[in-house]
């Protein structure tokens, strides 16, 4: 099932475009090109391919390590599995070989969607790949966005925050930095698991318009609205959905 199967947002009579890879081809190269050029200034574009490529190669990276822990029988949830299944990664990622491994994740049909959508006061770029995240990687991810958001620039992140757990989390300390950068707030990025179809998703908007608030900011109005308590609030709207455009 896809991620459009998820979202009402994405269901929508909004000009939207589904693709299915198992690598960063020239041709998605080029239409990740095309989408981010027709959308923002060329000044903004450029970098934000950057972001977006980072965000393709993370999603690889993800069902390399799927793919490496299926066929080696690892299970995340039993003690010392995980860890085995790094050094399985590491070595697999160190031998990276883009048309075989294509291959080898059209065999076991794990491939990653990207989703283009052009709304009325946004872009979007969606990114899904199968799986849900693993609570290590869940944790990671977290503190990456949290560490990015305390530095100014890469070599300084690089310096404080870099670790070998799974490669030194330099892709998502980018796409934070280069959002900064850009005068765009950094939690127009998310990485997150959507539950019901157990994908794990990458999501980038791009506004288009002043006015348009993100989800962030209009949870935080929330917060204040409702004089809840954040954590409430959060498992309440989990179940309920809170839609991630504002339209």
């Amino acid at each position: 099932m896809s991620l459009i199967d998820s979202l009402p947002e994405l269901q929508q009579r909004f000009e939207s475009e589904c693709i299915t890879g198992a690598s960063l081809t020239d041709e998605l190269e080029e239409r990740i090109e095309s989408f981010l050029f027709s959308s923002v200034d060329g000044s903004v574009a450029g970098p934000l391919q950057t972001v977006v490529r980072e965000l393709v190669q993370n999603s690889i990276k993800a069902n390399l390590k799927r793919l490496v822990f299926f066929r080696n029988d690892i299970n995340p949830l039993r003690p010392g599995d995980y860890g085995r299944g790094m050094e399985q990664f590491h070595r697999s990622l160190a031998d990276y070989d883009r048309y075989y491994f294509a291959s080898e994740f059209n065999r076991e049909n794990i491939r990653f969607e990207m989703i283009f959508s052009v709304h009325r006061r946004v872009s979007v770029l969606h990114i899904s790949n199968p799986g849900r995240l693993f609570r290590q990687e869940d944790e990671r991810i977290r503190r990456k966005f949290l560490a990015s958001e305390k530095v100014q620039g890469l070599y300084q992140f690089y310096l404080n925050y870099s670790d070998m757990a799974e490669g030194s989390g330099m892709g998502i300390a980018l796409a934070h930095i280069l959002l900064k950068q850009l005068g765009l707030d950094p939690r127009l990025l998310s990485i997150f698991t959507e539950e019901r179809l157990d994908l794990t998703v990458s999501r980038l908007i791009i506004p288009r318009s002043s006015d348009y608030r993100s989800p962030r900011q209009r949870f935080e109005n929330l917060v204040k609205e409702r004089q809840s308590d954040p954590q409430v609030l959060r498992e309440h709207l989990r179940i309920a959905g809170m839609p991630f455009l504002d339209e």
